[in-house]
């Protein structure tokens, strides 16, 4: 139960009585006295008893029990005043404690009536919002229908026109002299084919079932092939479609589209538009501001190769918006794209610096109309990744969405001078934040978190090598000149290992002593590597021939 606050001043009692007391003696003392003031017969009558009182005796009469009863008069009402005063501040104290809680009260109670007027306006929307949605879902039926018999009308007439538009196209490349004009056919004929498997798609009424079908007839094909290159030398060009593809052509087909010079890319490769299979490259590495491309696999898919170019182009073209929305920007920052090729499968994965993906996203984000696109200027239909989950589902493949996060490690940087002389820098890096930072006690001081190191010296620097408990490899760099003359820049590669794509996680400097360089400088900087990595597994031609299944087990989430 509350205890009530106390907010009347009480009256000093003990003070008024004691005061009354000490008047009544003073009273009797002056009545028998002998100074006359006691006249007439009532007065002679109270003196005659007071004197024969016992209660006025000799002691009580005296000068000391007076001094005494003015004493303790005094000390009460000292007592008293202080309890006044006490009880004063108390009183003013509950008072102002019971004029801040009505105050209190008020303003609860004008906050819980305008939370009121408000979600009664919430209220009125959200009912507007549920009758404007089920009506909308009263006419889905009829909606859905008309929308498949859309859908029917347009496959039935754009087959009509795609026929006719390839024809002619391919009409036009076989009778074209000039190259030039030739190349612009075939490209023309590459984006009918491109934007016809698309509409294949968008109309199919289950994605994953009509791509698996698809293979189904590539497989038939790809075993006629195998058949007919095992009975004669050579097979006669056109006898049969092709029913596998190069993974590394899809990819070329997607950068075109979406690096800022296309021309950068043709120029990377001598063979053109030979897909990279079959010529005799290992690899074919590709960098500019916006991608970092790193293509070693050389094994052949069945299908249709937009299929793959459709799933490349819908991840590198998130990768491109969500790299912008990064908090801060790196002069490292790429998206990284890299393929790979295991016994039976080939593996793509793509990295950006973008927002993470939250646990309960995850799951989400290949559903169809869900999209985290939530700006002005762009704003998700929701259908990127759901079609590459479909296309995925339909290759009977792996698909894995991964948060890279910030990782600590131990460094060990060997600086070789042109004297001989060779030193050994130790670097700790911890993660404060969600991002890395030198933790070395004798470089770094106090609170201070810094993701860069430099060192100088007054001698020339031969030679700069870099190991660390996580690196695979020792990084070794040394100047074409054997020694240092001038600033020389070095970023990480990026590394596969069995977490998946390793970004870069440090850049080196090596400043020479010339201009304004006073000493030889090595300047180490850490990298911030959080962001999403999207992981793609799909079985090669020969996988499937052979019955062979992939293992997936390292790509659960």
């Amino acid at each position: 139960m509350k205890k009530s606050l106390k907010t009347v001043q009480g009256y000093p009692v003990v003070s008024s009585l004691y005061s009354l007391l000490l008047i009544a003696y003073l009273l009797c003392l002056v009545l028998v006295s002998d100074s006359g003031y006691a006249s007439g017969y009532i007065g002679e009558y109270i003196r005659e008893q007071l004197l024969a009182s016992p209660f006025l005796d000799g002691a009580l009469k005296s000068a000391q029990f007076l001094f005494s009863l003015v004493a303790i008069f005094v000390l009460v009402l000292v007592w008293d005043i202080q309890r006044f005063f006490r009880m004063r501040k108390l009183v003013k104290h509950n008072s102002n404690k019971l004029r801040k809680e009505i105050e209190d009260l008020w303003e609860s109670k004008k906050h819980i009536q305008n939370k009121a007027h408000t979600y009664s306006g919430h209220a009125d929307k959200l009912k507007l919002f549920i009758s404007d949605k089920l009506l909308e879902y009263i006419e889905y039926d009829e909606k859905f229908l008309h929308f498949k018999s859309i859908a029917a009308e347009v496959r039935h007439n754009g087959v009509i026109s795609y026929d006719i538009v390839v024809t002619l196209l391919e009409q036009l490349i076989a009778a074209e002299d000039d190259h030039k004009q030739k190349q612009a056919a075939q490209h023309s004929l590459d984006s009918m084919r491109y934007l016809w498997d698309l509409l294949d798609l968008s109309t199919a009424d289950n994605i994953a079932l009509h791509i698996a079908n698809q293979l189904i007839n590539a497989e038939e094909q790809y075993y006629q092939m195998m058949l007919e290159k095992e009975n004669n030398s050579e097979v006669e060009k056109g006898a049969l479609l092709p029913a596998d593809f190069s993974s590394s052509h899809a990819i070329f087909s997607a950068l075109l589209h979406l690096v800022h010079e296309p021309e950068a890319i043709k120029r990377t490769r001598a063979d053109g538009e030979i897909p990279l299979n079959e010529s005799n490259q290992s690899s074919w590495d590709f960098l500019d501001d916006q991608f970092r491309v790193q293509l070693t696999a050389n094994k052949a898919l069945l299908g249709n190769a937009n299929h793959v170019r459709l799933i490349i182009e819908n991840l590198l073209k998130n990768a491109q918006h969500f790299s912008r929305k990064v908090p801060f920007k790196q002069k490292s920052d790429r998206i990284l794209l890299v393929s790979s090729e295991e016994e039976a499968c080939i593996e793509f994965q793509v990295y950006n610096r973008g927002p993470q993906v939250l646990a309960e996203n995850k799951q989400k984000l290949f559903q169809l109309g869900y999209s985290t696109r939530r700006t002005r200027e762009h704003h998700g239909k929701g259908l990127g990744l759901f079609f590459v989950n479909e296309i995925i589902k339909g290759y009977e493949g792996q698909l894995l969405v991964e948060n890279v996060d910030n990782e600590s490690d131990s460094y060990s940087i060997r600086i070789g001078f042109k004297n001989g002389v060779v030193e050994t820098q130790l670097v700790n890096v911890d993660v404060l934040d969600q991002k890395p930072c030198i933790s070395n006690e004798d470089e770094i001081s106090g609170s201070e978190a810094s993701s860069s190191i430099r060192w100088s010296y007054p001698d020339a620097i031969e030679s700069v090598e870099i190991s660390s408990n996580k690196m695979a490899e020792t990084c070794r760099f040394t100047s074409e000149e054997g020694i240092y003359k001038k600033t020389e820049s070095y970023l990480q590669e990026p590394s596969l290992s069995d977490q998946g794509l390793i970004p870069p996680r440090w850049a080196l400097d090596v400043q020479a002593k010339r201009g304004g360089n006073k000493t030889h400088n090595v300047i180490f900087n850490l990298l911030d590597i959080s962001g999403v990595r999207f992981r793609i597994k799909l079985p090669t031609a020969e996988a499937r021939l052979e019955g062979i299944e992939p293992s997936w087990n390292e790509l659960i989430d």
